[in-house]
């Protein structure tokens, strides 16, 4: 399994970043190609993703889940992909807390849980060399979101 995680810093209150992160509609708005959404509501999302790496071709039907909320501190997602013979599956977790600074802090894990059909044969190395620019631009553009 892959695993992406980070740690960000928004100055924002936690109860408006928890709002917000825990909302699928305002989170595909920072996601590649989640700007035109299909399908959106706090709940879920919809779009069509063009996948990070060349030899992947066409759109992906893309769906973001949001799976559970914990008393303002914790959200669970999962995201679902297909298209073009090839499934991805990811599980994110976000934690929250006030940062001692001020603000926000956020504390997030991505794992992916499930390949199939052509993503099956991608190297593990090419995925993360891949998957990970643009994760970490997708929390860039969340970040300056929230902050607003």
């Amino acid at each position: 399994m892959l695993q992406f995680s980070g740690e960000r810093r928004v100055m924002a209150d936690l109860a408006d970043v928890y709002a917000k992160l825990g909302d699928a509609s305002f989170v595909v708005g920072s996601l590649p190609g989640g700007d035109q959404p299909l399908s959106a509501s706090a709940e879920s999302a919809t779009w069509k993703l063009k996948p990070p790496v060349s030899f992947v071709q066409g759109l992906f039907e893309t769906i973001l889940q949001v799976v559970e909320r914990s008393e303002g501190r914790m959200i669970r997602t999962e995201m679902r992909t297909s298209g073009m013979g090839a499934k991805a599956t990811v599980a994110s977790r976000i934690e929250l807390d006030a940062h001692p600074e001020g603000g926000t802090r956020i504390r997030w894990q991505s794992t992916v849980t499930s390949l199939e059909g052509l993503l099956k044969m991608v190297p593990k190395s090419a995925i993360q060399r891949n998957a990970t620019p643009m994760m970490e631009q997708s929390w860039d553009d969340l970040e300056r979101r929230l902050a607003q």
